[in-house]
């Protein structure tokens, strides 16, 4: 797993575009991106190396965030999940299921850099 690597599972493909482009740009290397949390799994298993980061939606079509996530824990527990979701009642939930961390939508681009620059550091 190399630090540098990140996933990105997010419905909206204008989201999931505008995330890759940003990411790119801090000089991430993008593993994958999925639109579901099915694919988000499948695309996870393909992945060499894994992600460090998966930055992930929750409410998706086929399987939610947080489902998809605790399986990929399954598969690799050292990968870290940053959920992002405008469903706040799930915070408590993802966090105990093994999220880093939580960020209610809407959300600013800084926000989700901060986040992920503050695991990088972990």
């Amino acid at each position: 797993m190399r630090r540098d690597t990140i996933g990105i599972v997010e419905d909206e493909p204008e989201v999931a575009d505008l995330y890759k482009t940003v990411f790119t740009a801090c000089g991430m290397s993008i593993s994958f991106v999925a639109a579901d949390g099915l694919e988000a799994i499948e695309s996870f298993k393909a992945s060499d190396p894994k992600p460090f980061i998966i930055i992930m939606d929750h409410r998706m079509p086929v399987m939610m965030g947080v489902d998809a996530m605790k399986e990929m824990l399954k598969l690799n527990s050292g990968t870290k999940y940053v959920i992002v979701s405008a469903d706040s009642s799930i915070r408590d939930e993802a966090i105990g299921a093994g999220a880093s961390m939580f960020l209610e939508k809407p959300i600013q681009l800084k926000q989700l850099r901060s986040c992920v620059d503050t695991l990088l550091r972990q």
